[in-house]
């Protein structure tokens, strides 16, 4: 793709950041009319995790200085710096701190480090790639083991770097800004006859590199929305036109080409709460839980763009297109292909041409000949289908609904909450490592606590001596839920153990891996036996089982309908690690207190949570508290 077709508005820049997250917030970013709009300040766990990274770069450079003799140039100018860094290059510098490119083509940017490569470039007999510094791990998921290379503080240079197996993927985002940087200094004629590259120094001090022109991640086109597997290269310049599009379109008060949607970045975003507000004041369907921005472009095929007009879509004819997505049938195609069939009266076999499978479904559904499908909805027809629909229409119902409550869902299956004699809540705080882990246990009426449960809250913690009690803590805690079995099982009660999600699950396998050979540390086996069991339940699939009137299903959501609140405004998992970072590094014993107590009451507060919605849940579900209807009371109100 050629920058030149691309159309930059004149004085107008990109950074590293421009082809990352949200489209949308780029061309907020740059619309006029929303310059005296204001927007949503920096956290303190933000404005923590900033500190964090320029302490991180600091200690790097630091180091770098150390181990190579290299001085990070000084704060100057931009046009200096630029000059400054032009100079180093041609004089063949073999490292590069806190360099300024050129622009390019609108590009503009200040890659942490340039490492010199000994392959000729445009310039010289010798080129340069980017490096960037980050104070988060160098890897993220779970993908199969495979060979990276890795280098580190004393061997930074890409040909001393060594190949290691590593689970999971580089960071898209952190590989989005290396491209940016590559283009850069493509177009500035430094790049060296290599295969396109970049690193990252991770929160350890490695340095990830990672192939910028190989497909590793999963990414949609942002105007076919065709997903597929691309490079950082390739996603960086897809997005690079694209958002440049918009901006353009924006300026000239074209139909725009993006929108807000509620997603997964709005919550550390600057632009989230007018975003919110207009998304609030349109009905979008964003913000019926479970709808995500590929289904938002889906729904908008066919005209759908807010809750009301999705509330209305024929509930029967979504719920058979969900049954032929499910068994892998094209229904739609099928319906189109009736709608223009000649003669109604012809049996169905004449659309399914040699596919046994569509034929055998659509007479299994009861339909006999062409006509029989005209019932199904046309619209729905020609809208790319996804699964559970219905689910999503019922969902704009439930929100629009005055109750507030969750509702039953359609297909009769009614949600179970598991219970217990003896229920422990449990719910853990985490950053690069857990630091916390908060039970709340609950022994019901007529049943002997356990020598070893003492009802209420218990947590398991590192406020003592910081990260390097992570072990510790777990360690604790799991031998303590196993005597707490042991015992039940020993005076024949029933034990359950209750989270909400998965995390803890996914956290207690990443300290086995981190802590291999700490004493009483459990293997990946033991943690899968453990969370197999009925002893381990997650309330989060209960919830699921319903239909809510909220914008996700995150407990923060739902637990306010079973009439629970946080004692603290400024409860969550982002300042809970604020909270922490201060109580074990102030030197104020005041301060310590005051944020370990702080810490502490909120992670009460969440287990307290869960154990105030399922029994919420229990009560509804049982008869014993709300009435949970059922969504097919409200077919006859959005007929």
């Amino acid at each position: 793709m050629s920058d030149q077709k691309i159309h930059i508005p004149v004085g107008a820049t990109g950074d590293g950041r421009f082809t990352t997250a949200c489209a949308h917030r780029e061309v907020n970013n740059r619309n006029h009319a929303y310059d005296d709009l204001a927007r949503t300040e920096p956290s303190a766990f933000a404005q923590l995790l900033m500190e964090k990274g320029i302490e991180h770069e600091a200690m790097v450079y630091e180091r770098l200085e150390v181990a190579h003799g290299v001085v990070r140039l000084p704060a100057m100018s931009a046009p200096a710096l630029i000059k400054d860094t032009d100079s180093a290059m041609v004089n063949g510098a073999r490292i590069i701190m806190g360099g300024g490119l050129p622009i390019v083509s609108g590009r503009s940017g200040k890659p942490d480090i340039l490492i010199r490569v000994d392959a000729p470039s445009t310039r010289a007999a010798w080129g340069y790639v980017p490096v960037d510094v980050k104070s988060h791990r160098g890897f993220k998921g779970t993908t199969k083991a495979r060979q990276w290379l890795v280098g580190s503080i004393e061997s930074p240079f890409l040909h001393d770097a060594t190949t290691l197996d590593e689970i999971g993927t580089p960071l898209l985002d952190d590989s989005l800004q290396l491209a940016h940087y590559w283009r850069m200094l493509e177009e500035s004629g430094w790049i060296p006859r290599v295969d396109p590259v970049g690193g990252i120094f991770d929160v350890d001090a490695r340095l990830v590199w990672r192939r910028l022109d190989i497909a590793l991640w999963k990414h949609e086109h942002p105007v076919t929305e065709i997903t597929q597997q691309r490079s950082a290269l390739e996603i960086l310049d897809l997005e690079w036109e694209f958002r440049w599009n918009a901006v353009t379109r924006m300026l000239d008060g074209s139909d725009p080409t993006t929108e807000p949607i509620l997603h997964g970045n709005c919550a550390t975003c600057e632009w989230k709460n007018v975003c919110y507000e207009e998304l609030d004041a349109s009905e979008h369907v964003s913000l019926v839980a479970g709808v995500t921005k590929a289904h938002v472009k889906k729904f908008a095929t066919i005209g759908v763009r807010t809750q009301s007009e999705l509330s209305r879509l024929d509930v029967r004819s979504a719920a058979m297109f969900d049954r032929a997505k499910s068994r892998g049938v094209d229904l739609g195609k099928i319906r189109v292909l009736a709608s223009e069939h000649p003669n109604p009266d012809d049996p169905v076999s004449v659309l399914t041409g040699r596919s046994k499978k569509t034929l055998e479904f659509l007479t299994a559904e009861g339909f006999v000949t062409v006509s029989d499908l005209s019932w199904l909805e046309p619209r729905l027809a020609t809208m790319p289908w996804f699964a559970h629909v219905t689910r999503r229409i019922d969902g704009a119902r439930v929100r629009l609904h005055p109750d507030g409550l969750p509702h039953l869902p359609r297909d009769e299956r009614i949600p179970v909450v598991p219970r217990a004699d003896v229920e422990i809540d449990v719910d853990m705080e985490n950053s690069d490592v857990v630091y916390l882990w908060g039970t709340n246990a609950t022994v019901r009426d007529g049943v002997s606590a356990p020598a070893s449960v003492r009802p209420g809250y218990r947590p398991f913690h590192t406020l003592a001596g910081g990260h390097v009690d992570e072990p510790g803590a777990f360690v604790t805690m799991w031998n303590w839920m196993h005597t707490v079995i042991a015992e039940c099982d020993h005076q024949n009660a029933t034990v359950r153990f209750y989270c909400y999600t998965d995390a803890e699950n996914t956290k207690m396998h990443e300290i086995a891996s981190r802590w291999l050979d700490f004493p009483g540390m459990p293997d990946h086996e033991a943690i899968d036996a453990l969370c197999a069991t009925d002893h381990w339940v997650d309330l989060k699939e209960t919830v699921e089982g319903l239909v809510w009137p909220t914008d996700s299903l995150s407990l923060k959501e739902v637990a306010p309908l079973a009439g629970f609140s946080w004692r603290d405004e400024d409860a969550g998992g982002d300042n809970s690690i604020l909270w922490y970072e201060i109580a074990v590094t102030t030197d104020d014993d005041s301060q310590r207190r005051e944020m370990s107590e702080k810490l502490l009451r909120y992670n009460e507060d969440d287990v307290l949570a869960t154990k105030v919605l399922r029994e919420w849940l229990d009560d509804g579900l049982n008869g014993r508290g709300p009435v949970f209807p059922s969504v097919v009371t409200l077919d006859e109100m959005f007929a």
